[in-house]
């Protein structure tokens, strides 16, 4: 009798064991797959919320810039060319006069030849501004020294002033403020010492952020409008060179689609935002 009841409690004890053992792994189990399913829900919401943060500093980072681009005024566009004179200057300066827009021309004094002299005085007598964009555009000759490239400017500097009258005081450096060359290193020295001496005689130097591209027609001015018209204001950036004579067909248009969207056209201001890379 004894050794019956002792075996029954062997069995219940043994059952009663068996029961807890498994309702404590099936509840550590749950438990298990609840902080899985909770870790995933954090990290998604970690995730998302990134994201947002992400978005935010995007836009957020877009609003100072075209803050910084505007200026004092909205609606602005400052019309730039580089590279000139070509073939094409003349056909430029004709629309430019028909729109009633002023424009800054960034010469190349290699590019004024006895034959192309005329539209420098042109440009100025029509009210256009000339800017120095240096003699040669040769990198390898004014990104080698400090002194290379402010006699290679000087030069372009005693032609200007010889054809308009006029002592140039604007400035684009070749490729930009911050050009391939002048990005690390040595480069980068040069060309803070190149920024620092236009400071110190008196220069403004412009760069733009908004440039032409393209070789069809209308992606060409597709381009163009659609880095333009998202900004309050802009320095835009054209290439007065015969390889960018598509220009003559999309300039008229751009001006035009512009001012029907309220932009107006004037000359750079010392006391506006100047573009600068």
């Amino acid at each position: 009798m004894r050794q019956r009841l002792f075996l029954l409690l062997l069995l219940f004890s043994l059952f009663f064991s068996f029961l807890t053992v498994t309702l404590l792994a099936g509840q550590n189990r749950r438990l298990r797959l609840s902080e899985e399913r909770l870790f995933h829900s954090r990290e998604d919401l970690v995730q998302a919320r990134n994201l947002i943060r992400e978005e935010e500093e995007r836009n957020r980072i877009l609003r100072e810039e075209n803050d910084t681009l505007a200026g004092a005024a909205g609606g602005r566009l400052i019309l730039t060319f580089d590279d000139g004179p070509s073939d094409i200057t003349a056909a430029l300066l004709d629309i430019l006069r028909e729109k009633q827009v002023p424009a800054v021309f960034f010469v190349n004094g290699v590019n004024v030849t006895r034959n192309r002299e005329s539209l420098l005085t042109r440009a100025a007598a029509e009210g256009h501004l000339i800017g120095n964009h240096t003699y040669s555009h040769d990198y390898g000759l004014i990104y080698r020294s400090t002194e290379g490239f402010l006699k290679d400017f000087q030069r372009n500097e005693k032609l200007i002033s010889r054809l308009t009258d006029t002592r140039s005081m604007l400035v684009r450096f070749p490729g930009g403020s911050r050009n391939s060359l002048c990005a690390t290193g040595e480069g980068r020295a040069l060309m803070d010492a190149l920024k620092g001496e236009m400071d110190r005689q008196g220069y403004l130097y412009m760069d733009w952020n908004v440039t032409d591209d393209g070789t069809d027609p209308a992606l060409y001015l597709d381009s163009l409008e659609r880095q333009i018209f998202w900004r309050s204001s802009a320095t835009i950036l054209c290439h007065d060179r015969a390889d960018r004579a598509l220009l003559l067909e999309a300039l008229p248009r751009l001006i035009d689609e512009a001012r029907e969207r309220g932009y107006r056209f004037e000359l750079p201001d010392r006391s506006e935002g100047i573009v600068r890379f």
